[in-house]
């Protein structure tokens, strides 16, 4: 599982952050993820030394269709609400049972300041 694929992400600040991220191979056939976990992390910076959001303090990612390569993140409201960064950079990454790390996902965060408060 080598690929690493590129998406790019836009959050609502001050609501809820729902995604579904599908894991494919080059012809687009889904990936199984049996037997793995997902972590995520966003930097305002690829270099930071401290994540903007780290999703093992909330557990907000999971693996919700394993055979059909389906990750879920959700970033609750109380959370995004917090988000100060204008924009950032995210990866995602799968840990098999032996805690090898792979990283699947990659792109840049945008996120989108919010009005109403």
């Amino acid at each position: 599982m080598s690929e690493v694929q590129e998406e790019d992400l836009i959050i609502q600040q001050g609501s809820v952050y729902l995604h579904v991220f599908s894991y494919v191979d080059s012809v687009g056939a889904a990936k199984n993820l049996t037997g793995f976990t997902a972590r995520m992390q966003i930097r305002k910076k690829i270099t930071s030394a401290t994540p903007e959001y780290d999703s093992a303090t909330g557990n907000d990612i999971t693996i919700t269709d394993a055979v059909n390569g389906k990750i879920t993140l959700v970033i609750p409201t109380a959370v995004t609400a917090l988000f100060t960064f204008s924009s950032g950079f995210y990866d995602i990454e799968i840990v098999d049972s032996s805690g090898e790390a792979t990283r699947i996902l990659q792109g840049e965060v945008t996120l989108s300041k919010e009005v109403t408060r």
